[in-house]
């Protein structure tokens, strides 16, 4: 399937409420943009391992799906801190967040503790570098709703152990 294909399939997607793309390496942001803006009851979408899409495909998604739910953009390496920056000021629905094996780094983490403590559910970091140990505490200071934390691969975590103790209600994979 074409990214022209693509585009032309969203435009007969208007009441999908969930969608998942993952693994479509013809993705680009221009399809993001079109699907985004014909999809506006979009709650969940799952965009992993689609490695042409950028920053460019968070901010459509902050700008026209504020109320979206779910976001998985997991293996997309061209994803920073900018699109997460955007997406965690206007989102405000947001409980889950799969950002495992993207370029952000403790600076997406402290837009996330900022602007989705009230929402913020689920977050997984896997493989994500330049993690620390400030980041994620703060992270767990002010998402209070947070249950699950995925850290897998994180190498910058000395005392993951000792946050864990602080927070023993919350799963850590």
């Amino acid at each position: 399937m074409t990214d022209d294909d693509m585009v032309t399939m969203v435009t007969h997607l208007e009441h999908v409420l969930n969608l998942d793309m993952r693994g479509c390496k013809q993705m680009h942001d221009t399809t993001v943009r079109k699907l985004v803006r014909s999809c506006k009851k979009l709650k969940s979408i799952s965009l992993a391992n689609c490695g042409h899409l950028t920053d460019a495909s968070l901010i459509e998604i902050s700008t026209y799906l504020p109320t979206i739910k779910m976001i998985d953009v997991s293996g997309c390496k061209k994803i920073t801190n900018q699109g997460v920056h955007s997406l965690a000021k206007s989102s405000y629905n947001l409980s889950s967040l799969d950002l495992s094996s993207t370029s952000v780094n403790c600076k997406s983490i402290s837009s996330l503790s900022s602007y989705c403590g009230k929402s913020l559910r689920s977050l997984k970091l896997n493989f994500c570098k330049d993690v620390t140990e400030k980041s994620v505490l703060k992270l767990l200071q002010n998402c209070h709703r947070l249950e699950v934390l995925q850290l897998y691969g994180v190498k910058g975590l000395r005392n993951l152990s000792s946050i864990k103790s602080q927070f023993p209600a919350l799963k850590f994979d």
